[in-house]
């Protein structure tokens, strides 16, 4: 008898433990806004600066944040305009001219043109701009064939190569799968406000960009 009490309050209490732990994810559950998409990662990103990362549970945050010039088509390897209307091609394969959507601005409200794409190219190869120590650019050498860019007008830049690169497009896309083909762009203003914390670099508050991380 007194064997079958003990059974009795233990099960009891598992009974209870189980529907407490029901009853809280039901809770926060309910707190969540209708217009807020929870997504479960392995782990928190290491920054949210996409020119200085290569985890793929990074990139899988930052694809739904940033955008490139070109990306994929989806389901394929066919590369088709994105923050790039369209572009040209030198007939040596040296200089790739591209034009930019208009009307597109950042998280923060400033605008993305082709002083913003240059911005984006000279942080990672030119050690003398004075964000290059917002570094390190860890897939920087996919772009090591550029040996300079030019604003042509507000919404179009060129890419002067040192020699013909078959890869470039490729490389400025936002593929989904491969982290090693990501190269989006970022707000030149954001880039001096990033803070690094124990999370990696995240936005401080006063930028527009909301990305909450849990524990």
């Amino acid at each position: 008898m007194i064997h079958r009490k003990g059974m009795a309050k233990r099960l009891a209490a598992g009974l209870t433990a189980a529907l407490v732990a029901g009853l809280s994810a039901f809770a926060a559950e309910a707190q969540i806004p209708e217009d807020v998409l929870v997504v479960g990662q392995v782990a928190e990103p290491k920054s949210l600066d996409p020119a200085t990362v290569t985890a793929v549970n990074d990139f899988r945050i930052l694809v739904n944040v940033y955008d490139g010039l070109t990306r994929y088509a989806d389901g394929t390897l066919r590369v088709v305009p994105g923050l790039a209307e369209s572009w040209e091609i030198s007939e040596d394969g040296t200089v790739y001219t591209f034009k930019l959507r208009e009307g597109v601005t950042f998280h923060d409200g400033t605008p993305f043109n082709a002083e913003a794409v240059k911005f984006n190219f000279d942080r990672m190869l030119n050690e003398d701009h004075p964000y290059h120590d917002t570094g390190p650019f860890p897939l920087a050498f996919f772009f090591s064939a550029i040996e300079r860019t030019e604003v042509i007008d507000e919404y179009e830049v060129a890419l002067h190569l040192s020699e013909p690169y078959a890869p470039l497009l490729s490389n400025r896309s936002m593929e989904r799968e491969d982290p090693l083909l990501e190269a989006p762009c970022v707000a030149p203003t954001a880039v001096g406000r990033i803070e690094r914390t124990r999370h990696g670099s995240i936005p401080r508050a006063d930028q527009k960009l909301s990305v909450s991380f849990t524990s």
